[in-house]
């Protein structure tokens, strides 16, 4: 992360401009910036030239915007980004002076607070007992003290309750600048990620993005670079190349403020959505198949069966020879690829070498009184399956009956 953030000023595809426009901004806010806020001072006519005193630095804050949303969004895969759309970076640093200012509202209201209590003291303090001269004869000791022991010099209340007043509200003021430091970079990930200031001066969601681990880790590293980078470039601040180097270490600290809240984004939509498990139903065995899934391709022809019997189709309500009764699937769904079908293992679809049928005449006819004549041609081979002897061998008394 950190040597990914270091090089972001370099990665881009226009570096050498991006440094010069940097340089030539921070150096005008250097500049113009203290020489407009002292003119102003003694002519406050001045002020209102504020939105053109104030360019140069509120473009640099728009620029570092800039980087901090291309960090959350890719973690500025193409480097920096360069100075074009000025109007759009203008408008964006008027929103990160906003939400600065926002986020040291509290740091703003208690020292304002102290600094009238102060002034009110100060102007008020005269004692409230009137002290008449130590007598003469008093020894040192009792010098210090008048009447009922009351100290010469004591303060009144107000005095007293400022200066308490005054410690505790710098405690509470270093810790939320500690707070404000941490904080704020986050906030302005928010602003940057949205584009929506409602949404950055909120303090939940940036505490929320505050209190991500990868947040820490690069707020940290952005910590280190910055303190190393300023005492690095600071002897070279009069040589204009410690300007060139402080605005680059800030583009290197913003990338990673970018980083660090663009980790802990990913990670939290990871963690939000994650993938669904894949879950393979199981059947149960007493589960029907169906009648669709069935191998149909040993299925025996109609024609063959109905030759064979001597009749018309069977009833499909009816139970046959082959048929199974007690299952809803029907003996013909029940053939398997490896079995020969029921008529070819009964050897009822093989007819005699004649040509006749067993159990009939040369004629075709049925022992059981039925005319239909077979289909099916008889197999005219030697190993042909016989029902009996061949015709011409029977005895005449079975072909008179």
């Amino acid at each position: 992360m950190l040597r990914e953030a270091l090089s972001t000023p370099f990665r881009t595809a226009d570096a050498p401009g991006v440094a010069i426009v940097g340089t030539v901004l921070t150096l005008c806010s250097w500049i113009i910036v203290p020489i407009w806020l002292l003119v102003s001072v003694l002519v406050p006519v001045f002020l209102f030239l504020a939105p053109v005193a104030l360019a140069p630095a509120l473009i640099t804050r728009g620029y570092f915007l800039r980087v901090v949303r291309e960090g959350v969004h890719d973690g500025n895969a193409a480097g920096a980004p360069s100075f074009v759309r000025w109007g759009t970076l203008y408008r964006d640093g008027v929103r990160s002076v906003c939400l600065t200012v926002w986020y040291l509202l509290p740091v703003i209201i208690v020292v304002g607070v102290v600094v009238a209590i102060g002034l009110l003291a100060d102007a008020g303090r005269i004692d409230s007992v009137i002290v008449d001269p130590a007598p003469v004869d008093l020894d040192p000791i009792a010098e210090t003290t008048v009447g009922e022991g009351t100290p010469v010099g004591e303060e009144s209340a107000l005095s007293v309750i400022a200066g308490l007043l005054s410690g505790v509200a710098g405690v509470a003021v270093l810790g939320y600048l500690v707070f404000f430091v941490y904080v704020r970079p986050a906030a302005l990930a928010v602003l940057a990620e949205t584009g929506r200031l409602r949404d950055a001066i909120r303090p939940r969601r940036a505490v929320r993005v505050a209190a991500s681990g990868e947040y820490a880790v690069a707020w940290l590293l952005a910590l280190a670079t910055a303190l190393v980078g300023y005492a690095l470039a600071t002897p070279f601040v009069p040589l204009l190349v410690g300007i060139t180097f402080v605005f680059t270490i800030r583009v290197a600290v913003h990338a990673l403020y970018g980083r660090g809240a663009g980790a802990m984004r990913a990670g939290s939509d990871a963690g939000a959505h994650p993938d669904p498990p894949t879950v393979q139903p199981d059947l149960p065995a007493s589960q029907p198949v169906a009648d669709d899934a069935i191998d149909r391709s040993v299925e025996t022809p109609v024609s063959s069966i109905e030759a064979t019997d001597g009749g018309g189709p069977h009833d499909e309500a009816s139970p046959g020879p082959d048929r199974d009764v007690s299952s809803p699937v029907t003996a013909r769904t029940r053939r398997s690829a490896a079995e020969a079908p029921p008529a070819v293992q009964v050897g009822r679809t093989v007819g005699p070498v004649g040509g006749a049928r067993a159990g009939g005449d040369s004629a075709g006819h049925d022992d059981r009184g039925g005319d239909k004549t077979s289909s099916e041609k008889p197999d005219d081979g030697e190993s042909a399956f016989q029902w009996g002897p061949p015709v011409e061998q029977r005895d005449p008394t079975v072909e008179e009956r």
